[in-house]
């Protein structure tokens, strides 16, 4: 039985020694799947350009350039466009009125106007 915790132990002291060891190598391993990593998708994008130039006749490609220019050119008239109407002079929020002064009317007035209606 104590040879077993025994040997129990050494697994335990050599598995702890080798994910240390790996741990320190990690940035390493990481630095190095990354570059493969870059590799491989450069060599996709290569491939697929070229696959497609070989493959789709240069009409149609410059076409489909043409259709992917149009919406950013539209894109930039209306940026030119809201870049130039921010700057017109913007209209006053609050117009200045003329206010004008009613007088109260006088007494004899306001009989009059009373009398009138009430005939």
């Amino acid at each position: 039985m104590g040879f077993a915790f025994v040997l129990l132990y050494f697994l335990g002291v050599v598995a702890w020694t080798q994910v240390s060891s790996l741990s320190e190598d990690l940035p390493t391993y990481s630095s190095r799947a990354n570059e493969l990593w870059h590799s491989a998708s450069n060599r996709l994008d290569k491939f697929e350009t070229d696959s497609i130039n070989v493959l789709v006749p240069k009409t149609l490609r410059e076409q489909g350039e043409q259709i992917q220019q149009k919406p950013q050119q539209a894109m930039q008239a209306r940026a030119a466009a809201a870049q130039t109407a921010s700057n017109r002079q913007q209209p006053p929020l609050f117009r200045k009125f003329a206010f004008i002064k009613i007088r109260p009317r006088s007494s004899a007035h306001s009989t009059a106007i009373h009398r009138t209606t009430s005939i």
